[in-house]
């Protein structure tokens, strides 16, 4: 299921909250003397089980001496580039399009809303030419709440309905038609994985109460991965160590699990590190976040990895909600028919039946369902 290779030593510095997927590959920013006479260079990077290649090019248009590494933001957008930046000559963030062919940047400039200072915020692309950005902090150590769509397409910035307390260092990702992620950061009020409906700009948590979803949302700079339409991945981060777990999180039934990939050495810990896919989109990789070791994950096991251990998850998720919400039942044959109508049982039949569909084996999903006492 797993296995490394150690990519070029300029990899280890690959930030995760600096590249993005656009088009035929992957993009990223590289940031050489950020504080005199800064220069930028679009890196475009591909994979292999075996390599991880990197293609350089300067980026042009950008007139700034001073850039925050920290500030910098990159995002796809309708196969196009939108670069934010934050630089001390300038009193707020600066916002470009940046043309992947001739690595030129074109500045933006909105009206409405002003965005000051900050670093450790996220963007997403939303809809049309429309992008979300979120929180962050200032330079000296406020934490920002703020949310803001900038509208492309009109050359707005709107602010919208804040999240519940100031955040930074956590990642966004798509969860679904009009419905934005937000797991891990940092706050010095609390810290809590959230979903931010777009149509109706508003915030909920996502799996309140719950063990699992307390341990993602405790980590700075965690990486995501789309791994289905409804299955997220999610690994590393920092929270007070460099931590190297992987978790997956199924939309569809607002469940987490821990995933424990079949490997013959730990996944290297990372922090701000991001997940590629290789040319043949088989398989995985995890780069960068501190560390030049690329550990390589195949997408179809770790899928019907994932979709077994949900599984599991939601059986013993029903199951406990009947123990504890339903009388004693008197006879085992009744226990049996109980389970197999449960949701957690039709889950998995289904789970099952799109893993057979797709000429995959089933044998990982022979759960063995406990009885009750």
């Amino acid at each position: 299921m797993q296995s490394s290779f150690l990519g070029p030593d300029e990899s280890a510095d690959i930030a995760g909250s600096r590249l993005c997927a656009a088009r035929n590959g992957y993009y990223y920013i590289h940031l050489s003397k950020p504080y005199s006479g800064a220069s930028m260079e679009l890196w475009h990077i591909l994979a292999t089980m075996k390599e991880l290649e990197i293609f350089k090019r300067p980026v042009f248009g950008v007139e700034l001496r001073s850039i925050d590494p920290h500030g910098i933001r990159l995002t796809e957008m309708h196969g196009s580039l939108v670069l934010s930046l934050l630089s001390r000559d300038t009193d707020s963030l600066q916002f470009y399009f940046l043309d992947i062919d001739s690595a030129t940047a074109l500045p933006v400039m909105l009206r409405g809303s002003k965005i000051s200072h900050r670093i450790n915020y996220s963007m997403i692309h939303i809809a049309c030419q429309r992008i979300l950005l979120v929180g962050g902090s200032s330079p000296t150590g406020v934490y920002y709440s703020s949310l803001f769509v900038l509208d492309f397409a009109t050359g707005e910035s709107r602010k919208m309905r804040p999240l519940t307390h100031g955040l930074d260092g956590f990642t966004l990702t798509h969860l679904g038609p009009g419905r934005v992620g937000l797991f891990g950061g940092y706050s010095k009020i609390s810290c809590e994985n959230m979903i931010y409906l777009v149509n109706k700009d508003q915030w909920s948590a996502v799996c309140p109460n719950d063990e699992v979803d307390e341990l993602v949302a405790k980590r700075w700079k965690p990486c995501l991965h789309n791994l289905t339409d409804t299955l997220i991945l999610i690994f590393g981060g920092y929270n007070g160590r460099v931590l190297n777990d992987l978790y997956v999180y199924s939309t569809s039934s607002n469940a987490y699990a821990t995933i424990y990939p079949r490997v013959t050495s730990p996944l290297a810990p990372r922090e701000d590190g991001a997940y590629i896919l290789t040319k043949d989109k088989a398989n995985l990789v995890l780069i960068g976040g501190g560390t030049k070791r690329c550990d390589v994950l195949d997408i179809e096991t770790l899928r019907t990895s994932a979709m077994a251990i949900l599984a599991d998850a939601l059986l013993k998720r029903d199951l406990t909600g009947q123990q504890l919400g339903a009388p004693q039942l008197v006879s085992s044959e009744h226990h049996t028919a109980e389970e197999k109508d449960s949701v957690g049982s039709r889950i998995v039949d289904e789970i099952k039946a799109k893993v057979a569909a797709s000429g995959q084996t089933t044998e990982l999903l022979d759960i063995v369902w406990p009885k009750k006492r």
